[in-house]
């Protein structure tokens, strides 16, 4: 970056400080020294400046299978600003496995910069709401997700939600891990076929992982949690002799 000198200086010795840098650029912390000989002289002072690098990193463990009926938990072991410049607009996006689970509560985890964030849900209905406001990264909150404490319709029920930080500095990261708890549907619940039914042997669930890309240059996650995994051993052994 390229900066002009011109005003009322004094002849003398001086030194520049580069304070902001171009959008994607790092910052020169060099002091460049320059000497102004008259006063309304103009001086030309050169700032070298590197590219920034921007990237998340965003990961989610949970179990290879799970059973309905059953409460599960998974969890988000890194949630990480790799950039090295901030980022303005940051945030991990959960898309619902609604088809064969229904979102429990959040532990949101803590994170290694004070800030505040929200929480934001859509449900099955389109609806928009705001889950929870001005959360602290330094607390370690439980965010209850079932309908009857979101004062749901009997019907309606959150098919994805976005914790959304905003802008985060670098390095920005998790310090204790962000965990989902879900309850897998009953067998009434879902479109699965039936224990009962030998030809057709229960499916369980696996996760899976999808990434979205967000504009701005800035790369956020969304996640969708379960896709149709491999039956129960025992199972398909009786699906097989039946």
């Amino acid at each position: 970056m390229v900066w002009l000198f011109q005003g009322h200086y004094l002849s003398g010795r001086y030194v520049a400080r580069e304070v902001a840098a171009p959008a994607f650029y790092k910052i020169n912390p060099q002091e460049i020294p320059f000497e102004i000989e008259f006063e309304g002289q103009i001086v030309r002072v050169t700032f070298p400046n590197f590219s920034a690098n921007i990237g998340v990193t965003i990961r989610k463990t949970g179990p290879q299978e799970v059973i309905q009926g059953h409460n599960i938990m998974y969890e988000l072991p890194i949630v990480r600003n790799d950039s090295t410049v901030p980022l303005a607009d940051f945030f991990w996006r959960d898309m619902l496995p609604t088809n064969a689970a229904r979102v429990d509560r959040l532990v949101t985890g803590t994170f290694n910069h004070a800030l505040r964030y929200r929480i934001i849900a859509t449900t099955n209905r389109g609806n928009e709401l705001v889950v929870a406001d001005n959360l602290s990264t330094t607390s370690n909150n439980v965010v209850e997700l079932r309908p009857v404490h979101l004062g749901l319709a009997a019907d309606e029920y959150l098919t994805e939600f976005t914790v959304h930080f905003g802008q985060v500095p670098a390095g920005f990261t998790a310090v204790e891990r962000p965990r989902i708890y879900m309850d897998v549907l009953s067998e009434s619940q879902t479109l699965l076929p039936s224990r009962h039914d030998v030809r057709k042997p229960r499916r369980c669930w696996r996760p899976c992982r999808r990434l979205h890309r967000m504009g701005n240059r800035q790369r956020n996650h969304s996640f969708n949690n379960f896709r149709p995994g491999k039956a129960l051993a025992a199972e398909r052994m009786v699906g097989k002799n039946g």
